[in-house]
């Protein structure tokens, strides 16, 4: 768990970054996306236990909830329901595949901020077909292991009934991956998104409710893009593992 100091050090942090937001008028969205551990702990390994019944994360959105004007989005109940119609992460991978990016973008959709943001509404499910068939597994995990025989996983994939419109451009490779989305079928509607790698297999979803998605792989906050774009919303997706790895800090203010 976080000692006292560092976890008031990411509520701190996130308060600031709303309160930026709040004075321009953009709403802010937190989605924290939960290891594939906490979702299947009963596959990992008999020799490693847990260290206390409260997690990073679960101290986190607690702290968080108490803060006004600041939607946390939390998918782990969701998640758990999901998968007993489907598997929610691969098998071979760290990450959650479709279907887990599914259902945690339909909850992120239902926020009030995006209805005010001009999105479209939240996700249908019978706009998509769920299909799950074997297949070889390449995730990062089965990467790790480095085996010289094939795994098998299965491979979940949901495909819109109708064609999608979205228009996708990579911008230039810089300090972060950029990634701008277009749906000419939305009249309104402009978000930005600071991500790590659980947010791209939510992406296609996602950016069928916004008139333009931008998409920034970065985990700090990028105050002078969003000073340039004037997004109606800003997302900041993390995955659980990060309240480990990153010492949360925010930039100079423009």
């Amino acid at each position: 768990p976080f000692h006292a100091d560092e976890l008031a050090t990411w509520v701190h942090v996130i308060r600031e970054r709303r309160d930026w937001l709040a004075r321009r008028g953009i709403p802010y969205v937190v989605l924290l996306a939960p290891d594939k551990t906490t979702l299947y702990p009963e596959y990992l390994p008999r020799s490693v236990g847990k260290t206390g019944n409260t997690t990073r994360l679960d101290q986190l959105i607690e702290a968080l909830h108490g803060v006004e004007g600041l939607s946390v989005i939390d998918p782990r109940d969701r998640l758990r329901e999901a998968a007993a119609t489907a598997p929610t992460y691969s098998q071979t991978d760290s990450h959650w595949n479709a279907w887990g990016a599914f259902v945690a973008c339909s909850q992120l959709l239902e926020s009030p901020e995006f209805a005010a943001s001009g999105a479209q509404g939240p996700l249908d499910r019978k706009d998509y077909e769920l299909e799950v068939r074997a297949t070889r597994g390449w995730g990062d995990l089965a990467t790790l292991l480095d085996s010289p025989w094939p795994f098998v996983d299965d491979s979940v994939r949901l495909t819109p009934r109708e064609p999608s419109q979205i228009r996708l451009r990579i911008g230039p490779r810089t300090a972060q991956l950029v990634r701008r989305l277009e749906n000419p079928h939305r009249e309104r509607g402009r978000a930005l998104v600071l991500h790590d790698s659980f947010f791209l297999p939510m992406l296609p979803f996602f950016a069928e409710r916004f008139r333009e998605t931008t998409c920034v792989a970065y985990r700090e906050f990028d105050a002078e893009r969003i000073s340039r774009d004037r997004p109606d919303v800003v997302v900041q997706q993390l995955v659980e593992r990060t309240l480990v790895s990153l010492q949360p800090s925010n930039p100079d203010w423009p």
